[in-house]
Formats: C-alpha cells, sequence, structure tokens
C-alpha cells in the first residue's frame, strides 16, 4: 500500500515537472481581474495616413497614454478596456498646393478595447511570453491649433497665428466624426514580480505610427497566491 503511494506521488510530481504538464495547468490557471496602464513616449504618422485624408503630405508627432482595467491570466493572455489620452506636438499637412505647420494643445480622447495574445507557453523559467498586442476603439478630438506658417494662397494669410478647432486641419468630412482606433503589435511580456506584468510592444495602427509602447497589467489576486 505505502509502495502504491509513493509511486503515486512520484507520478504526480514528474507530470507536474513536465512542459506538456505545465500547458495543461495552465489552461486551468484562475483568470483574474486586475488593472492596467501604457505609455508611447513618442509617436509619428505614418505614410498611408496621407491618402487617407487626401493629403499631399500628412506629418505629425506626439505621445499617448491609456489606463483601464484588464481580466487574464499571468502564463498566458489577458485582455480589457482603457481610457485613452493621445497628445499631438506638432502638424505639418499640405493640401491641394496649401501647405502649413501647427502647434497647439490637441488632445484625442477616447476608449480603447486590448488584448494581449501570446504566441504558445512561456519560457525562461515560465517569466516570458511572446505574442501580440491589439487594439481597437474610437476617439474624439478636443483643442485648439495654432496655425504658424502658411505656404499657399488658399488660406488667408489673417489665419497666421490664431487658435482654430483641431478638427479643421481634418476636413468637413470628420467634424464630430468619431476617429477609428485600431493598432497590431508584436509584444513581448514579463512577469518581472508576482502578480505584475511589463508588456513592450511595436508596430503600426491607426490613425498613427507607434514607436516603442510600454504597457504593464497587475493582477493584485495572483500577487498573494
Amino acid at each position: 500500500m505505502h509502495m502504491r503511494r509513493l509511486i503515486a506521488v512520484a507520478s504526480v510530481m514528474l507530470f507536474c515537472d513536465s512542459p506538456a504538464s505545465a500547458q495543461f495547468l495552465q489552461r486551468f490557471e484562475a483568470s483574474r481581474w486586475g488593472v492596467q496602464a501604457s505609455l508611447t513616449p513618442e509617436w509619428r504618422s505614418a505614410d498611408y495616413v496621407r491618402d487617407i485624408f487626401g493629403a499631399d503630405k500628412f506629418d505629425l508627432s506626439g505621445s499617448d497614454f491609456t489606463v483601464g482595467f484588464a481580466r487574464g491570466r499571468m502564463r498566458s493572455g489577458h485582455w480589457g478596456v482603457s481610457f485613452l489620452r493621445q497628445e499631438w506636438r506638432e502638424v505639418s499637412v499640405c493640401i491641394e498646393l496649401e501647405c502649413y505647420g501647427a502647434t497647439g494643445s490637441v488632445q484625442l480622447r477616447g476608449i480603447v478595447a486590448n488584448w494581449f495574445v501570446p504566441f504558445g507557453s512561456p519560457f525562461a523559467g515560465d517569466r516570458l511570453q511572446i505574442g501580440m498586442h491589439v487594439d481597437v476603439g474610437a476617439g474624439w478630438f478636443e483643442g485648439t491649433v495654432r496655425v504658424d506658417e502658411v505656404l499657399g494662397e488658399g488660406l488667408p494669410l489673417a489665419r497666421l497665428g490664431v487658435e482654430v478647432p483641431a478638427f479643421e486641419l481634418l476636413g468637413d468630412d470628420w467634424q464630430n466624426v468619431p476617429l477609428p482606433l485600431v493598432r497590431a503589435e508584436v509584444a513581448v511580456a514579463a512577469r518581472v514580480a508576482p502578480g505584475l506584468k511589463l508588456i513592450g510592444s511595436g508596430g503600426f495602427g491607426f490613425p498613427f505610427r507607434r514607436r516603442i509602447g510600454i504597457s504593464v497589467a497587475f493582477f493584485p489576486t495572483a500577487a498573494f497566491n
């Protein structure tokens, strides 16, 4: 009887130490609620944006920040919903041979649903994951822009130095219309502490190209189990 118990215990230990068992147990890990945030220190508009807005030149730069809630597992993926605040720093646009440069206090505020989808199981001591970071949402423009430079005859020179609503730079078709927000990035997630994931990502999105994004997801109940 004792021998059978020893064999059973040894079998369970071997099963729990195998890579296949890690994947098996990972499926039954508790899904937890948490909080998340992300920061993009700098982004710059992609070339395809100028075609969307019918511009000869469309160059924007800025940064963004998100904060929200998340639900998922430490050893697999998670999803969440976040509020977005995107800052515009500089604008340089040419449309129908009319060019202008501008600065201002423009913000794009919105809400996005996001997913971190890993490719396979964690590695490097069960601490690293490679996957995709995907966002889908919508945003609205707020703030004003000061036109600092005008080249061309279409825009009156009287507008130089005058604050104008941000949506005027994008044309009548985009006034009071939510702007779709989509991004898909290659991501690497690391478990840096109990319950805490740090995610670095980079890729493309609409309407702007992101350079390097840094995200954190914290699941409090996982930190104390």
